[in-house]
Parts: structure tokens; sequence; C-alpha cells
């Protein structure tokens, strides 16, 4: 049985000169990377498909597997023309740590989880004394072939990291940036949901990561219990909405859902407030100077006073002209009554909201 590929290169037409390597699940872990469906030519053709881009991200979401395998993906990507970003979105452990370190940066959440240990050899069979010699050779060249990635990454000393090696060391998402491993956090503090599902699997960033037959240390335990809500979230921890959305799925879709429904609600109130006249008032105030309903609303009522106003200035006007005031008593009278009108639409003013913005249909 074959081992099912655990990596997908994506590059949409709106993705510009970039592209993104998505690492999932078990690196090669049940197959050997040699040979199989799951091979080095099978990555190596795959990422010449992508053709000329400057930006390869690569997201990481794995517990490790095939070092060999890890290896060829890191020495493939490192040979690339491309600039490499790694974002770790869960949990990225073993050979998978391995892959990491191809980044010319490295990002990982707060909640995160970045694992080290010595490279482990699986035997069935009968060996004789000399054999298990020589694999123990062959797993120190190994685990020194890892030592040299990390050191380069973290400028600690290869005896400090060949330690932290065999101790098997974990590391929260800030601990990992601490620690060199990775450069900075990906959303700057933890703000998703984390919380325990079941018996060695966990769901970190609403990914589920299974940490069977893994040491896990208390911290770790502790970060995947915390459930944290109401922090502050701005632009800032972000380095674009496609970063955002991936962080917070349900609540962008949710955010967008409210706006489409405000949105309409705000086009059927300009528009059952719209007076015959006022129709290109009204496209304006629903598409191109957006003005809420309310604002649409007095906006109207102003352009009616100042109508009212002009006719009774253009009335009394007329009354000056044909020199009805000097004919008696009745012409008086009504000079009045066109004051008292005029009187009546400056009423207005004192019931119409100021407007301090210089114009008509700003919300």
């Amino acid at each position: 049985m074959k081992n099912k590929k655990f990596w997908n290169f994506v590059r949409d037409s709106d993705m510009g000169n970039e592209a993104e390597l998505i690492i999932d699940g078990e690196i090669a872990q049940e197959e050997s990377w040699w040979g199989d469906t799951v091979s080095s030519k099978n990555f190596t053709q795959e990422l010449k498909e992508l053709g000329d881009v400057d930006l390869i991200t690569v997201r990481i979401n794995s517990g490790g597997g095939d070092v060999f395998a890890a290896h060829t993906i890191y020495s493939r990507l490192r040979d690339h023309k491309a600039q490499i970003i790694v974002k770790i979105d869960g949990w990225a452990a073993s050979a998978a740590t391995i892959i990491a370190m191809a980044g010319d940066e490295i990002l990982i959440p707060a909640s995160g989880v970045f694992m080290i240990h010595d490279p482990v050899l699986y035997l069935c069979g009968g060996y004789k004394e000399k054999d298990l010699d020589s694999m123990k050779s062959e797993l120190q060249v190994i685990k020194d072939s890892i030592i040299n990635n990390y050191a380069a990454r973290t400028n600690k000393s290869k005896e400090e990291i060949g330690q932290l090696m065999s101790a098997e060391t974990w590391y929260t998402g800030e601990e990992a940036v601490e620690n060199g491993f990775c450069d900075r956090l990906m959303f700057g503090e933890i703000s998703a949901e984390q919380e325990i599902e079941n018996s060695g699997h966990y769901v970190v960033n609403r990914v589920e990561m299974n940490f069977d037959n893994y040491n896990i240390p208390d911290k770790v335990k502790k970060l995947c219990n915390i459930t944290t809500k109401n922090k502050e979230v701005t632009m800032e921890n972000f380095e674009n909405a496609k970063d955002l959305k991936a962080a917070y799925p349900e609540l962008c879709a949710e955010i967008e859902k409210s706006a489409k429904d405000e949105e309409r609600k705000r086009i059927a109130a300009i528009e059952e407030a719209t007076l015959p006249g006022y129709e290109s008032m009204a496209r304006d105030a629903k598409f191109t100077k957006l003005s809420s309903a309310e604002n649409f609303a007095f906006d109207i009522l102003r352009a009616e006073k100042r109508k009212g106003e002009q006719y009774v200035n253009d009335t009394d006007a007329d009354v000056k002209d044909s020199h009805v005031n000097d004919v008696g008593v009745g012409a008086s009278e009504e000079t009045e009554n066109m004051s008292r009108k005029i009187n009546d639409f400056s009423v207005l003013d004192s019931v119409l909201p100021t407007r301090n913005d210089g114009g008509l249909f700003r919300s």
C-alpha cells in the first residue's frame, strides 16, 4: 500500500507571482521515500511546474516522518530562486522542523507547537551486534545533519542543540521564537479558541493535532487547554486579509454576512425615503457618497426647505415689483403673510441636525 501524498502545491490565477506549498500530516512515514508513488522525483517535478514564481509560502501542520524525505524537500526549496516563507499553522515536530528550516523567514502562532528530538530507527527482524553498531553510527550521522540545520538558524552551539534533541524539547510558539528556531509570531498573541478534543488529540488554532506516542510536557498540555476569548484583534496582527481569514474563517464569514445584510437594509431604507424628483440624489447616497438612510432623509428635508424658501422669496419679490403695497391695507396683510411663511420654513433649522461636514450624503 502506497503512502498518500503529504504535500500540495497551490497556484491560483489570483495569486499573481506567488504560490503555496502545503505540508499536512505524516511525511512518507509508512513507505520508503525512494521508488514509490510519493518520491523526490514527483516533488521536484511539481515544484518545477509552478513556473516563474517570486514567493513560495510553505504552510506546515505535521508531526514529522521520514527524515530523508524532509531533507530532500529542504534542499529543493533552498535551491529554488523564490523567496521561501514558512508558516507553521498548527505544529511542526521531528522531520517537519527540517522542512521549516528552509524558510528565509519562519512564522509560528503563539499557540503553535515546535518539537525537536533525536532521530528514531524502527527495527523488525534479527540483527547482530555489528549491525546494531552500524545503525547507531548511521543515526549519529543523521542527527549531525539535523544539528547543522538548526545551528545555522539559531546561533546555538551544536553541543547545546544535540542536548535539546536528546531531551525531546517542546516549544510553544513564543519559545520557538525566543530560541531562534522561528523568526516571529504569526498573529502576535494567542487569539483563537483552543480546546482539548480527546485523549491524545488536541485542537490548536482550529487545527487537530495527534500527540499519540509523544511525551507531552505540561506546558504544552496547558497551552492546548486554554480557551482565550475577547482578545483585541487589529490588522497590525496580520500581514493581509488572507491571513486574517485563515486564522478566523468563521468570524470573517460572520462579519461579511452581517455587513452585506446591513448594506441591503441601508439601501432599502434610502429607497423608501426617496421622494419624486430626488432619484439622482438617492443613487449618490446608495452607491457614490454612501449616506445613511437617516442622513439622506434629513438632506431631502433641507432640499425641500431651500425650495420652499426660494418660492416664498420669489413670491415676495413679485409682490414688491408689482407695488401692491402702495394700494391699501389688503396688500400690507399679504406681505405679512409672506413673511410668516418665510419664518415657518426657518423653523426647520431648529429641527434638523446641524451638518458640520460642509456637504450632503456623509454618514
